[in-house]
């Protein structure tokens, strides 16, 4: 059992997973970070009240290092952002990526210090995520350090730790199920009818379609209610559904059943329509790109691949067709 578990954790595999969320977190991160230049929100967000921003150093338990060290002004302000975005798009582009990673995790966590309400569930979600980025060979594949060190964007092949992978996964798991297990209100379950959905994309504070719009799309409210709440719920046997996947030649009737249904595209494919949807119905922010930017590491470097040369085939075929 001790040989299996360390197995496990020991496997090696192709870096182009890690290097996927890698990118596509990147590009979310320098997204968000971009928004607040465009709102005009550098020195509100990243100081303190003394000097314009919104912080308040009467209520921190702990004074963030960085006023420690140079104290809250305009030009704090804009240092602190510019090495947040400054380190997140080297992290995207791959160059000097556990340096730069580590960077913007530092920088984050300072802005996070000097205004913890602006740190949403969804940027501790994304540090985790870059953390363990950080810690993986997430740049030997798609990166400048990839090109630099092998002339190629995608690396030599060399093989990577998959442990990074699994805990993304595993992470992805967690934050579903517990938003499956914390949606207790009546609106969820028939006794409500299930309007929960309805009622979320009324808020005013998330709403995006008119009052008679979403009136008509009640019904289909209804069914995206039963829908996510129901698959958040069943989120665990993700983790059950890759296991049968790893041991598809053992016996069992659920394991075959599980396989011949492709379980996991189903479910990933029913959360990447969940994410588009509340992305264009309703006002949440970041929240569900960045979700979907987590999910190549739910596929193995080999399905990328095959997705890969299928993709090429169909667009060289394409090409022919056009000549």
């Amino acid at each position: 059992m001790i040989g299996a578990w360390i197995r496990l954790w020991d496997r090696r595999e192709p870096a182009s997973a890690l290097a996927l969320v890698r990118v596509f977190m990147g590009l979310v991160i320098c997204w968000d970070l971009a928004q607040v230049l465009r709102f005009d929100l550098v020195v509100p967000l990243f100081t303190t009240f003394e000097v314009g921003g919104m912080g308040d150093v009467r209520r921190y338990t702990t004074k963030p290092e960085l006023l420690e060290w140079v104290g809250p002004s305009v030009g704090q302000a804009w240092t602190l952002y510019l090495v947040c975005m400054g380190a997140a798009v080297l992290f995207t582009v791959g160059l000097l990526t556990p340096l730069s990673g580590l960077i913007l995790l530092l920088a984050w966590a300072q802005w996070a210090l000097i205004l913890p309400p602006s740190d949403r569930g969804i940027d501790m979600l994304m540090r985790n995520v870059v953390l363990l980025l950080v810690l993986s060979g997430s740049h030997r594949a798609w990166s400048m350090d990839a090109r630099l060190r092998t002339g190629s964007w995608a690396g030599d092949g060399r093989l990577v730790t998959a442990w990074p992978r699994y805990l993304l996964v595993l992470q992805l798991v967690f934050v579903y199920f517990c938003a499956g297990v914390s949606k207790v209100a009546s609106s969820w379950l028939p006794v409500g009818d299930w309007s929960a959905l309805y009622i979320a994309m009324r808020d005013p504070a998330f709403r995006k379609l008119d009052a008679e719009t979403l009136h008509f799309l009640y019904p289909l409210t209804q069914l995206g209610t039963v829908v996510s709440w129901t698959w958040e719920w069943l989120s665990p046997l993700l983790l059950v559904a890759f296991y049968f996947r790893a041991t598809r030649t053992r016996p069992g009737r659920f394991r075959a059943i599980c396989n011949r249904t492709s379980f996991v595209s189903i479910f990933l494919a029913i959360g990447a329509a969940f994410h588009v949807g509340t992305h264009f119905a309703l006002q949440l922010g970041i929240f569900p790109l960045a979700m979907l930017a987590v999910y190549p590491a739910c596929f193995h470097p080999d399905e990328l691949a095959r997705l890969r040369q299928r993709l090429t085939r169909v667009i060289a075929w394409r090409g022919s067709q056009h000549d």
